[in-house]
């Protein structure tokens, strides 16, 4: 982003300031589920991991949206109370918008590769990103 100037610089650093912030809380709830599907497989209740899985995709799809509604719709509240500069703020706001549509996506590929590690299987996840 540098090439772009100091005021896009600023703006990507401000939004994935904002987006990592609410993204954490997600994440930490959607990526629990690769110790349980762990625990289930090693206790041979195979059944059991499936419905960690699937309830981890449901969490991550939920907490998504919560997160994109959260940060695309107010975008401009968050950056207001950061108080950058007006250009930054506005390339940011814009920025933010597009970056938080991507978190029920995002959430739902971490539960994925928590499925795959809870299987023992980290290779796989890897190699996909």
């Amino acid at each position: 982003m540098g090439h772009l100037g100091a005021e896009s610089l600023g703006a990507v650093g401000l939004a994935n300031t904002l987006f990592f912030t609410f993204l954490s809380f997600g994440l930490g709830l959607v990526h629990g589920s690769t110790a349980l599907i762990a625990q289930s497989v090693g206790a041979r209740r195979f059944g059991d991991g499936g419905r960690y899985y699937h309830h981890a995709q449901y969490v991550a799809l939920g907490m998504g949206l919560l997160i994109t509604l959260a940060l695309a719709l107010p975008g401009a509240l968050w950056f207001d109370l950061m108080g950058p500069e007006a250009e930054v703020r506005e390339l940011g706001v814009s920025y933010l918008a597009i970056r938080a549509v991507g978190a029920p996506f995002l959430l739902m590929i971490v539960g994925r590769d928590g499925l795959m590690e809870g299987l023992g299987d980290a290779r796989t996840p890897f190699k996909i990103s």
